[in-house]
C-alpha cells in the first residue's frame, strides 16, 4: 500500500516557500533600487511625470 499524503504539511511547505521568495524578492528589488540611485528620485520622477525632466531645464 501506498504512503498517505500529508496534504496539510505539503501546503504549510508551499507557503513557507512562497514567503521567503516573496522576501528575497522584496530585498532584491530593495537592491536594486538603491544601486541604481533611484532611492535619491522624487515621487513625481519615480512615477515618470511628464514634466519632471522640463522643470531642471528650464531652472538652469
Amino acid at each position: 500500500m501506498r504512503k498517505p499524503r500529508d496534504f496539510d504539511a505539503e501546503l504549510e511547505a508551499l507557503e513557507v516557500k512562497a514567503r521567503e521568495l516573496k522576501t528575497r524578492k522584496v530585498q532584491q528589488l530593495g537592491d536594486v533600487v538603491i544601486a541604481t540611485g533611484a532611492d535619491q528620485l522624487g515621487t513625481d520622477e519615480l512615477a515618470g511625470g511628464r514634466n519632471c525632466g522640463n522643470e531642471r531645464r528650464r531652472k538652469a
